[in-house]
């Protein structure tokens, strides 16, 4: 997962803009989160304008998940992983969370030597999906939950930004 912050200078959507009229400032939101499996592999950006709710659908998928894990994966600790797949896809069609053009369900994620593990996928509707292992999805739900990117980003601007003329 990557926090990504833009600070424009030009164009329409300037990071912070001065009313000379009203002698005030605007900032614009400028950060995002990118979150991939790695360089050229499936990948998610989620905008300042969709933060909230996608940290807040994170956090519920992954309860729920971890709520009904042995329903759905039922030898989740042993070697050989099995999945209920109609359970999984009773989870996936009719128990799947989605708010913002964004949707997560329960999946099987398959790492690169097809080992298979508990998994959330994210599905967004101009952005790419993604399917992540639960432990991850759990590490970045804590994370969202503790973050706040809009003083990230005020901090950020004070490092980076100058005040316009």
């Amino acid at each position: 997962m990557t926090l990504v912050y833009t600070y424009d200078i030009d164009g329409d959507f300037k990071t912070i803009t001065r009313n000379q009229q009203y002698n005030s400032y605007s900032i614009l939101p400028s950060f995002g989160i990118n979150i991939s499996r790695g360089y050229d592999k499936d990948r998610v950006y989620i905008s300042s304008n969709q933060y909230y709710a996608f940290a807040s659908l994170l956090e519920k998928t992954v309860k729920m998940v971890s709520e009904h894990l042995y329903e759905i994966f039922p030898n989740v600790g042993r070697v050989e992983f099995d999945i209920d797949t109609k359970t999984l896809e009773r989870y996936q069609t009719e128990k799947a969370m989605a708010c913002d053009g964004i949707t997560m369900s329960p999946a099987v994620f398959v790492d690169d030597t097809n080992q298979c593990f508990p998994g959330i996928t994210i599905n967004t509707v101009k952005t790419g999906s993604l399917c992540m292992p639960l432990q991850d999805a759990i590490t970045i739900s804590k994370l969202l939950n503790g973050l706040n990117p809009h003083m990230v980003s005020l901090s950020l601007l004070s490092m980076f930004g100058n005040k316009p003329e």
